[in-house]
């Protein structure tokens, strides 16, 4: 499979204006080539945009069969996608690449973004695009995944592989796309995005510090962009795009950015949607993967293996307390369910055990976990209400000094928790801490380095190093444990390390 980052030049001749761009044989109606039928709907009952009302159409192909799972495409702003000479002609084009094999036979939902009609005649509806499009939660893709899909699949066929599925849109929709895929790689994982708005809109600027930092998720992305986009408020439209687009490239994706020299418009992208279809659909039914980035560049990369994951060890416990371990890397909890104390071995195999005895200083506070650095010199306490981890400097009789919020936490959209829990370091001096957003890793300057996927099914929140050499990450998620092999060896909470000189 190509695992490289792409670029791809399309500039206009010069003789034409920066939007003057040709529709090609693809994009035009081909004599024996069947025509796929729309079918326009209104949704009007959302729980998770309460009171807006959308229509979408979904267009299926001659070749559909409906014993057979259909792969999907998601066209956000729907009703302009399906446009005229101004817009992609998806229609067309979906006609004939699936007539000539190119692509599959899928299934395309063309659908709009929200409105909430006025309460009052005369006055002005709200406008729900920015809010659902340029938005970095997962609220746009829980509303495809638990309203819009379970709706379409009550008439049609449509498959559940997220191999299968692949998301587009344009300008803030375009932002929409990615996000929904970059939130749930579990259902989506092919966007097109032209013109996107990753700018300082609603926090879209932030994504390519988080690709950069994230471990890599298994999405292929077809970029387009205009050289002679807007240069306004919220940022340089086109920079932007190039920014983004190199994350992706360091961060090993299998991403192709396509540029022009047009304004911010939907002509250069339409023109050249055959090829992004070609070429988002290559190798089809071949899996995306995790892709393994350059050079070993990506810092995540020295952390974690990214072809394994979480194991897991157990479930059906219920937590009471932390995790702690013994000199041989064993992992011990205790489950107040079954009023019991469970040990972990370096195979993981677990057994009812008692305690070790080996003890660190707390500090008790509700709503916060502690633990000392590896070299004992700071008590680290974690606020699961702040983005915050504070250092507490230990004076030679034992007392703490004055606190600073010094580690600087990752933080959801749409909510300032974190979440952060459990702590554990490594000997090289990294802060490794369990919050909603996954496990956050952070030097000993107090900078975020990377974000390991949490494990599935819940919040990550007690995590300790355990095993063999220490060189293995016990997580509690929910009711389950989980382990991961890690890269980097943990430290014995009991033992003074002698740890590197950061540099600042």
């Amino acid at each position: 499979m190509l695992r490289s980052f792409s670029l791809l030049l399309c500039a206009a001749p010069v003789l034409f204006a920066a939007d003057d761009y040709e529709f090609g044989p693809d994009s035009q109606r081909q004599p024996g080539v069947p025509r796929g039928e729309v079918t326009e709907f209104v949704w009007s009952t959302s729980k998770i945009f309460p009171g807006t009302t959308r229509k979408y159409r979904v267009y299926v192909p001659v070749q559909y069969r409906p014993d057979t799972p259909a792969p999907l495409m998601i066209f956000q702003d729907g009703s302009y996608i399906m446009g005229d000479e101004s817009a992609e002609r998806a229609l067309i084009v979906l006609d004939n690449l699936i007539h000539q094999r190119a692509i599959p036979p899928m299934i395309a939902i063309f659908i709009d973004p929200g409105v909430i009609p006025a309460g009052v005649a005369g006055q002005v509806p709200q406008f729900n695009r920015s809010l659902e499009y340029d938005s970095l939660s997962d609220r746009y893709a829980r509303f495809l995944i638990e309203e819009i899909l379970p709706e379409v699949s009550r008439k049609y066929n449509i498959s559940s592989d997220p191999n299968a599925r692949g998301l587009a849109g344009h300008s803030s929709s375009a932002v929409c796309a990615f996000t929904a895929a970059w939130n749930r790689p579990d259902a989506f994982r092919r966007v097109v995005s032209w013109v996107g708005s990753f700018a300082a809109l609603r926090g879209a600027s932030h994504y390519p510090e988080l690709i950069r930092k994230t471990e890599p998720k298994p999405l292929r992305i077809f970029m387009q962009h205009g050289r002679n986009d807007q240069n306004i408020y919220a940022g340089d439209w086109y920079l932007a795009n190039a920014t983004m687009a190199s994350a992706l490239g360091y961060a090993g994706y299998d991403v192709k950015f396509a540029i022009g020299e047009g304004t911010h418009s939907i002509r250069h992208g339409a023109t050249i949607l055959p090829e992004a279809m070609r070429w988002l659909w290559r190798d089809y039914p071949q899996p995306i993967k995790n892709h393994k980035p350059a050079g070993q560049r990506h810092f995540v990369t020295q952390i974690v293996d990214p072809d394994q994951s979480w194991q897991l060890v157990s479930r059906g416990h219920q937590f009471e307390g932390g995790l702690s371990i013994d000199e041989n890397g064993a992992v011990y909890f205790r489950d107040g369910r079954k009023r019991k104390e469970f040990r972990v071995d370096a195979d993981a195999k677990i057994s009812e055990s008692t305690a070790p005895k080996h003890k660190v200083p707390e500090y008790k506070q509700p709503g916060t976990s502690t633990l000392v650095s590896a070299d004992h010199s700071r008590l680290l306490v974690s606020d699961s209400q702040s983005r915050w981890i504070r250092s507490f400097p230990i004076r030679s009789d034992g007392s703490l000094m004055q606190p600073q919020p010094y580690f600087r936490l990752e933080t959801p959209d749409e909510s300032s928790v974190t979440g952060a829990n459990g702590m554990a370091m490594d000997d090289q001096g990294f802060l490794y801490v369990a919050t909603i957003v996954g496990i956050q890793i952070l030097d000993a300057n107090g900078r975020l380095n990377a974000i390991l996927d949490a494990p599935p099914g819940a919040q990550p929140s007690k995590i300790v190093f355990g095993g063999a050499g220490l060189q293995t990450l016990y997580v509690t998620a929910g009711d389950r444990l989980y382990r991961r092999t890690i890269r980097r060896r943990g430290v014995l909470p009991w033992v003074r390390a002698q740890l590197p000189t950061p540099v600042p």
